[in-house]
């Protein structure tokens, strides 16, 4: 699908623990954003130039003319972001990044922002999902089960003693691969190594999260080690490899 650049304008900001929940309107936008797929946002006054590159969001939602973006705030850009008041227009970049393959049966894991995707593959493809887990280290944000659809088999962990989640991480417990169900993460790199560990390198993909220079393919500046050699780019290639594609040690060792 051609990529755009198109104007987005604030619509709605919601806050909820450590993550901000924005709201765009995309009038001029003429394309389908995919579960998996990203867009590279502005994170600065048009005026200015720092930060000069813009970064990268996987999409939360997506309705006709409407995105939603998952946001933790980390550094300038994106601290910059979630300070904007609704009204504010930033440049927006996409599709970009291949979708998530839909397969008949799938498990879900997301953690921190990885979260997005998660969610948008569940809200896509809802007659597909097995199951799903996210992770928090806190309480879980009161707009997010607004946002996954009713009677979803959603399962919340916490770090913490957060109200309607189990206490732990996402890999406490035993993940359900009957049936052929295909395991499809995003989060942490801490995450998507420990469930390397736990599941079949041929029915887990990782979905990888990095900071991206152009976010089609020029810069290479968002390289994921090729399992037998060799890097597949991150944001045209990926972001989803699965399991047995990646060389693991090599992602651990590099200096992305």
């Amino acid at each position: 699908m051609r990529l755009q650049q198109v104007r987005a304008r604030l619509l709605h900001r919601e806050e909820g623990g450590r993550y901000v929940h924005l709201v765009f309107a995309m009038e001029e936008a003429s394309w389908r954003i995919l579960p998996g797929q990203f867009v590279q946002l502005q994170v600065r006054d048009a005026e200015q130039y720092d930060p000069f590159l813009d970064r990268p969001f996987s999409v939360f939602w997506t309705e006709p003319g409407r995105l939603g973006l998952l946001v933790l705030p980390r550094g300038r850009g994106t601290r910059w972001l979630v300070s904007r008041d609704p009204g504010t227009e930033v440049s927006l970049i996409g599709p970009l990044g291949q979708p998530w393959p839909r397969f008949p049966r799938v498990g879900l894991v997301g953690g921190g922002s990885g979260i997005a995707p998660v969610v948008h593959y569940l809200r896509t493809y809802p007659d597909t999902v097995a199951w799903v887990r996210l992770g928090f280290r806190g309480d879980i944000p009161a707009f997010l089960p607004k946002r996954i659809p009713a009677s979803s088999p959603v399962e919340f962990w916490s770090e913490t003693d957060a109200p309607g989640a189990r206490r732990g991480r996402v890999t406490d417990a035993p993940l359900p691969l009957d049936d052929g169900v295909q395991i499809l993460a995003c989060g942490p790199p801490g995450m998507l190594t420990a469930l390397k560990e736990i599941l079949p390198s041929t029915r887990y993909y990782a979905s990888f999260e990095e900071v991206m220079g152009c976010g089609f393919g020029i810069c290479m500046g968002c390289l994921t080690p090729r399992a037998g050699g060799g890097h597949f780019r991150t944001c045209r290639e990926g972001p989803l490899f699965r399991a047995d594609q990646v060389d693991w040690t090599r992602l651990t060792q590099d200096v992305r």
